[in-house]
């Protein structure tokens, strides 16, 4: 059987286009990754990191979430915050940040949506950042992005995945009820990654949006196996926990620390819509 040359020529044809659509896919990859990366800083309260925040203006302004500010109870005293909180990014500049006063007087609505924005003290530079985007755009499948610096690691950390279900969280808060826009991703998030932006990919990369806060983590936090273990450390139960040097509730605890705090794959996030209507507005 022969072969035609014109065929030999669309099957060249074809892995030529092949070829050159890995090539540029490859290119928008590291433009995305080299971006996200370049906004994108550990969270650090005095010397300590604490999370993950971006910059969502030039003038340098700065979004995380509100837990992870609020993890030092040593950081607000009497509604005054008295320790230095900086943004470090990838290339190891460190910028101090501060809580803007307009989130001081409206806290509440930070707390409940968990997100808060700080702002450089030196505002005179401009700052690479972030345009938030709309979180509608996206819908259960869609590829989404993120980075971060989980376990305090010193480098960001990216990573992707899809949207595994979209889902409104309702709160109630005396007279107010809040409807919170979530979504859990199938991307591992660990401690360190909340506050960490999460980007709906585009079919280039011009055309991703910032969409959520990595936020949240899901654990088996009320199975009746840790149900059991967390009653049986309280300090009145009866019979003793002690063998020796071995005390059975440390190890309780550090076992129930260790599984509430390691996640299983699932990482959730908050929608953005709400913090660029309230805050940029």
């Amino acid at each position: 059987m022969q072969i035609s040359k014109i065929s030999i020529f669309f099957v060249l044809l074809f892995f030529q286009n092949s070829l050159f659509s890995q090539n540029h896919d490859t290119k928008d990859n590291i433009v995305r990754i080299n971006n996200i990366k370049k906004c994108t800083g550990r969270i650090i309260i005095d010397s300590v990191a604490v999370g993950t925040g971006f910059f969502i203006s030039e003038n340098g302004l700065v979004l995380t979430c509100w837990h992870v500010i609020d993890s030092d109870p040593l950081l607000f005293e009497n509604g005054k915050i008295k320790s230095k909180i900086f943004i470090e990014l990838v290339s190891k500049e460190r910028i101090e940040i501060e809580v803007l006063d307009s989130l001081k007087e409206t806290n509440k609505f930070g707390y409940l949506y968990d997100y808060i924005v700080l702002r450089a003290k030196n505002s005179n530079k401009k700052y690479s950042y972030f345009k938030l985007g709309n979180f509608d755009k996206c819908i259960e499948g869609s590829e989404v992005y993120t980075c971060g610096y989980p376990f305090a690691q010193f480098y960001p950390v990216y990573t992707q995945g899809v949207v595994s279900t979209i889902f409104n969280d309702t709160i109630f808060y005396y007279n107010d009820t809040i409807i919170k826009k979530s979504a859990l991703l199938d991307i591992t998030f660990n401690r360190g990654n909340s506050g960490g932006a999460v980007f709906l990919k585009g079919k280039k990369t011009k055309f991703d949006q910032l969409i959520g806060i990595a936020d949240f983590i899901v654990v088996p936090r009320n199975t009746n196996e840790l149900s059991e273990l967390k009653k049986s450390i309280n300090p009145y139960s009866m019979g003793s926990l002690q063998s020796g040097s071995f005390d059975l509730r440390d190890f309780a605890k550090s076992l129930i620390l260790a599984t509430e705090n390691t996640s299983y794959g699932i990482g959730g996030i908050i929608s953005v819509n709400y913090i660029k209507t309230r805050i940029l507005k």
